[in-house]
């Protein structure tokens, strides 16, 4: 799907961005709002798409009473993409048959806007709309809480090579929090102290500022959440750390209570618990998956059987072979 949607209407054109990471600061809070709306009932999929391009355009909707011109709006909001994603029964059974591209066409149009027998055939499922919540970018860059100004953490995925200002303990104890059921506003208040804690990283500082962000309004903290949560989904889904969401060891070292010590890398030689708190996130991920492949080729120098050694790492045998 294109990233930007090139459109020419009544003699100018028009660009609207078809990416998360294309998003400004402004448009990023303005959109999230709207989808605080959607999970809680009050807009549905059609509205969130018709208002975030004519808020692009710069046109009020309510102001729009020309048949033409709304049809035009709809039109363009129905080529809008990257927001949400459609799910079919049985973990999109129907699906799974399909090249990579045309899958990807299914996932993000909704099949009343697509021909064929297949289409047909899907707007007869009980098909659902979740969020597209896996991207690599700091849309909330900066935080203003009444006249006081807190910098993010960085993310930056520039020639393919992944970068971040986030520190081990940091990244822990803000997964422990976002990875709650339930998201409370004072959760959500805790995980924006979490992220927008000043390095070097201490909880108690981050509890302080958590008091502060409490101020902040709901769909500002979901801002903040949902941007944190798609980067960790980039990380375990887009990059070579993947192979940690595999892992027995790792998967338990990665949600580890932030309370506890993190993953022993003191004994390694990697300097004190509290130092190690302070490793970058990806060099710690990178500590990580480098002792996960160390794990697997040492089974294997053991005579182990890959089968067996499945069941010890719980990695899938594909992964295994490519190891070793």
């Amino acid at each position: 799907m294109k990233s930007v949607i090139e459109i020419s209407a009544k003699g100018k054109k028009y660009s609207i961005p078809n990416s998360w990471n294309l998003l400004s600061k402004d448009a990023y809070l303005a959109l999230m709002e709207d989808l605080v709306l959607f999970s809680s009932g009050r807009l549905s999929v059609g509205q969130v798409k018709v208002n975030y391009v004519a808020r692009t355009l710069g046109i009020r909707i309510d102001k729009v009473h020309d048949d033409a011109d709304l049809a035009n709006i709809v039109w363009m909001a129905e080529q809008v993409t990257f927001i949400f994603l459609v799910c079919y029964p049985d973990n999109d059974a129907a699906l799974k048959d399909l090249s990579t591209e045309d899958k990807d066409k299914y996932k993000r149009l909704s099949p009343e806007h697509i021909g064929g027998a297949l289409a047909r055939y899907l707007r007869t499922q009980n098909y659902k709309y979740t969020l597209d919540g896996l991207f690599c970018s700091q849309l909330l860059p900066e935080i203003k809480v009444g006249r006081a100004t807190y910098k993010g953490y960085s993310i930056n995925s520039d020639f393919g090579a992944l970068t971040s200002s986030l520190v081990a303990q940091q990244w822990l104890e803000a997964r422990r929090i976002s990875s709650s059921p339930q998201m409370s506003k004072e959760k959500l208040s805790l995980l924006a102290g979490i992220l927008y804690c000043p390095i070097p990283y201490n909880i108690d500082q981050a509890k302080q500022l958590a008091k502060k962000m409490f101020k902040l309004e709901l769909a500002v903290l979901e801002a903040i959440a949902f941007n944190f949560n798609s980067f960790n989904n980039f990380i375990f889904r887009k990059t070579e750390f993947s192979i940690l969401a595999e892992g027995k060891a790792t998967r338990k070292a990665i949600t580890v209570d932030a309370d506890a010590k993190l993953y022993d890398l003191s004994g390694y030689g990697l300097g004190s618990s509290s130092e190690v708190e302070q490793l970058n996130l990806i060099t710690y991920l990178t500590i990580l998956r480098n002792k996960l492949i160390e794990s697997v080729r040492s089974l294997y120098g053991a005579k182990m059987k890959i089968t067996d050694i499945a069941t010890e790492t719980g990695l899938p045998l594909p992964i295994i072979n490519d190891i070793i």
